[in-house]
């Protein structure tokens, strides 16, 4: 695992975030994450290009299974509620509830919502909720504008209006 010294802890939100955005802005990243974590890295890696980052996605079993070649050269955000193994050889970046992980943004260790307690439903929308943080300040730091925005979405209802 190569290491980073960057760890966010979200009292610490408003340097942090621009300082991670920052961060994230200079590397091609790669979101992944096993479960309901990877449905997160999916809809993360959409939302931060749409917002000017590099990101794409590509599936936790993908990696595990020979493509991790892909990772060369690249920033990983990995998703994971308990962020327990790091078996990738590059930089990692954790979205976690774990406070011991050496990078990341360390969410708060919330209760779930529902009756079975392991069961992901406050942790993914804490996971969302960072994500949508890191997307508008990056759209804040590239000074995109709405019109900006729409021109990236040139299809459905938003496309409309860009063109209108």
């Amino acid at each position: 695992m190569v290491e980073t010294d960057l760890n966010i802890k979200l009292d610490k939100l408003p340097v942090a975030l621009n300082l991670f955005t920052h961060y994230l802005l200079q590397r091609n990243v790669v979101a992944t994450g096993a479960g309901k974590s990877g449905m997160v890295a999916e809809l993360a890696a959409a939302t931060l290009t749409s917002h000017g980052l590099s990101c794409t996605y590509l599936a936790h079993e993908a990696l595990l299974h020979g493509n991790m070649p892909l990772l060369k050269n690249k920033t990983l955000l990995y998703f994971s509620k308990s962020a327990l193994l790091n078996e990738f050889k590059c930089e990692t970046i954790f979205i976690t509830q774990n406070s011991q992980v050496d990078s990341g943004i360390i969410l708060p260790a919330s209760k779930e919502l529902t009756r079975i307690e392991d069961c992901p439903t406050q942790s993914v929308i804490d996971m969302l909720s960072a994500i949508y943080l890191v997307a508008d300040m990056s759209a804040f730091l590239q000074r995109w504008t709405n019109e900006l925005f729409l021109e990236t979405h040139p299809g459905g209802s938003l496309g409309l209006k860009s063109s209108a």
